[in-house]
């Protein structure tokens, strides 16, 4: 009986090939279910061809960049106990960065008007110092140089006055009033009395001289004084009372100065050589090329005197300073540190960070780290300036805080710095 089927091994390898099979004559019964048919064999997967459920549960789903977007979320996702973690570019900040720097100027304009307004000496905050200088007691002379403390405008600078000096009196001119003195009202009188010396013979004739008559010196062309003291010793038993100063640029147009106390009074010292002070000016700006001191009492009988001496007190100038804090112990090493001052310009003006520099050190004054100062702006007559967050890191171990102000290029009446407050920061 013929066959009418066809069996396996009827039909020789790969003589059957795509083109042999009619379309969807393969059909999904047909296909084993442990099947192993490459990826490649299937076409793409649509959401129709899925389950409304699936248990993806034990699988892992990754997905390519960009392909969830918001439509296809939940209007609501519970991910509570769910870490997630997103790129730092796809977050947008909402809440603006805030600069505390101007509330750290604040404190410490606070912290500088407390200790001006209660005349506090360099006094401790939490982590800062604040000194307005009331005193010296903040400051490490012996670390320091070239500072001069001014007592009376409560600050410190390069730039001040020296010690009272006995000056070196001109005796030039014959007669007196052709040289370097000048004689009024007087007349009798030598040269004698002009050399400085504490004792002499009697040289200068008060007797019968009323109010009026003066003693005048001109320390010559291009050269003026800040006289601050003026003696004079009598000889004998009465006095010349010189009880005024009377000062000159041009030896023609005069300014009075009154002090409590004048020069000559009625003589106790030995020998009847009486020395006080005409005036102690020692804060005066005034110098001047011509000086003269005026008598005051009325005329008396058998007065003479013996010796006149000038007092000077220079300017005492260096052209740098260098002022150190005493050290603070701070709760833990800092590794940062701020820096808030005032200051003004007497004469000129400070370039900050060249002229005017801030410095801090955590390790008592062995290492110093240099802040860059900027200028925050006027507070009354003085300027206000600040660095915040300075790394002091780098600085050997240590929890001794100090700062280092300095100044450089200072002049007289050309360009003075004067340093009136500082607070020290650190955390």
């Amino acid at each position: 009986m013929p066959r009418t089927t066809i069996k396996s091994e009827d039909i020789a390898d790969t003589t059957v090939v795509a083109a042999d099979l009619r379309d969807d004559s393969i059909t999904n019964a047909k296909i084993k279910s442990d099947a192993a048919i490459a990826q490649s064999k299937l076409a793409e997967v649509t959401a129709g061809d899925l389950a409304s459920t699936l248990d993806l549960s034990s699988k892992t789903v990754t997905l390519a960049a960009g392909e969830v977007s918001a439509s296809e979320m939940a209007t609501t996702l519970d991910l509570s106990g769910k870490t997630v973690t997103l790129p730092a570019a796809s977050v947008t900040a909402h809440v603006t960065q805030t600069d505390t720097t101007p509330l750290e100027d604040d404190i410490a304009l606070l912290g500088f008007k407390v200790a001006a307004n209660g005349s506090l000496a360099k006094y401790d905050l939490m982590d800062q110092t604040v000194d307005v200088f009331e005193s010296e007691a903040g400051i490490d002379t012996s670390a320091s140089s070239d500072e001069i403390y001014d007592s009376t405008g409560k600050y410190y600078s390069s730039v001040g006055l020296g010690s009272n000096t006995l000056l070196t009196q001109p005796v030039t001119g014959s007669p007196v009033n052709s040289g370097n003195w000048s004689v009024g009202g007087f007349n009798t009188y030598s040269t004698a009395c002009f050399d400085s010396a504490t004792t002499g013979s009697n040289c200068f004739l008060c007797d019968g001289i009323g109010a009026g008559a003066y003693l005048g010196i001109d320390w010559g062309a291009g050269v003026t004084r800040r006289i601050t003291q003026i003696g004079w010793y009598n000889q004998g038993t009465m006095y010349c009372l010189f009880g005024e100063v009377h000062w000159s640029n041009d030896g023609t147009t005069w300014t009075t100065i009154t002090p409590a106390t004048g020069a000559g009074g009625n003589p106790t010292s030995p020998a009847h050589r009486n020395y006080s002070s005409l005036f102690n000016n020692t804060g005066s700006t005034v110098k001047a090329r011509y000086w003269r001191m005026v008598k005051t009492n009325g005329a008396n009988n058998g007065a003479w005197g013996s010796s006149v001496q000038w007092y000077e007190t220079p300017d005492d100038v260096s052209e740098t300073l260098s002022l150190v804090s005493n050290a603070t112990t701070a709760r833990s090493e800092p590794t940062t540190g701020d820096m808030v001052m005032t200051y003004s310009n007497a004469y000129g003006t400070a370039s900050l960070n060249v002229d005017l520099i801030g410095s801090i050190s955590r390790d008592n004054g062995t290492t110093y780290t240099a802040g860059t100062l900027l200028d925050r702006g006027t507070v009354g007559s003085h300027k206000l300036v600040s660095f915040h967050g300075l790394d002091i890191d780098g600085q050997p171990s240590g929890s001794e805080v100090r700062y280092k102000i300095a100044l450089a290029n200072q002049a007289l009446e050309s360009k003075e710095t004067r340093i009136h407050a500082v607070s020290l920061g650190w955390s």
